[in-house]
């Protein structure tokens, strides 16, 4: 018997991330003359070339964490002129940190957690005005929460859901005219969805998988962009496909990561 039990230890991570795999959204013209994607196993490496990557005239534009890593999008072209991160294990200490941030004339653009930790992008600039967010732990009140928002004006402009806990952005000011918040129970489903969206002209602002599911968000920009979206279970590979789109002139926009 324990011996069994060994065994089911042993053999548990490759079942449960067997089906894993890297996603990426690629458009243009998404306004980014360059771009680099950062992956790192630290965080804190990741900080030392972000911090690196604002010396250049990079910003952050993306943020995710998969499985023993982080990776980061940087881009030059932006508008933004000041930006900075800012992390917490807590999510009471992380949420009380943002709204001083804000207060202080910063606009939270994206939100990530990784291994117990909670990471955000601030800036001063950019695209995104009258920034704010909602944190709720479940999943039908975060939907509610999202469609009470965009009556009040407000469009979702990042979600992160990790550790019970659902995270979602809002902007007043936004460089798209519409936006439409779409779950989905599994890849298949992701599929259809976006495949639904480009027949009626929405482009893809957001991939974010959590808690077995996929949540999606599409928008409507002034012009539409030529998007498509990369998806590899190999990191050199999805890598590898992201410097494809790059040569053709496309700029990665979105990071995610999950199972089908």
């Amino acid at each position: 018997m324990k011996q069994n039990r060994m065994l089911l230890t042993l053999f548990l991570p490759a079942v449960v991330w067997g089906d894993f795999f890297f996603a990426g959204v690629m458009q243009k013209p998404a306004g980014y003359s360059e771009q680099m994607l950062l992956s790192r196993a630290k965080l804190t490496r990741l900080e030392r070339s972000i911090k690196a990557g604002w010396q250049e005239g990079y910003a952050v534009t993306d943020l995710s964490h998969a499985p023993h890593k982080w990776n980061a999008v940087l881009s030059k072209g932006t508008t933004v002129t000041e930006q900075v991160t800012m992390r917490r294990r807590v999510m009471d200490d992380f949420t009380r940190d943002l709204r001083r941030y804000l207060k202080m004339g910063f606009e939270v653009v994206e939100v990530e957690n990784g291994v117990g930790e909670w990471m955000a992008v601030l800036q001063k600039g950019g695209p995104y005005r009258e920034t704010t967010f909602v944190q709720t732990r479940d999943r039908e009140k975060m939907r509610d929460a999202v469609t009470a928002k965009m009556k009040q004006g407000y469009r979702p402009i990042d979600i992160e859901e990790a550790e019970g806990y659902q995270v979602v952005l809002f902007a007043k000011k936004t460089p798209f005219e519409e936006a439409r918040y779409v779950q989905a129970a599994d890849w298949n489903e992701v599929e259809h969805a976006v495949a639904k969206a480009w027949q009626e002209k929405w482009n893809i602002l957001e991939m974010e998988y959590g808690d077995d599911a996929w949540n999606l968000l599409f928008v409507r920009y002034p012009v539409l962009r030529t998007e498509s979206y990369i998806r590899n279970k190999d990191f050199k590979k999805f890598r590898s496909s992201v410097r494809k789109g790059w040569q053709k002139g496309l700029r990665l926009t979105d990071l995610a990561e999950g199972r089908r």
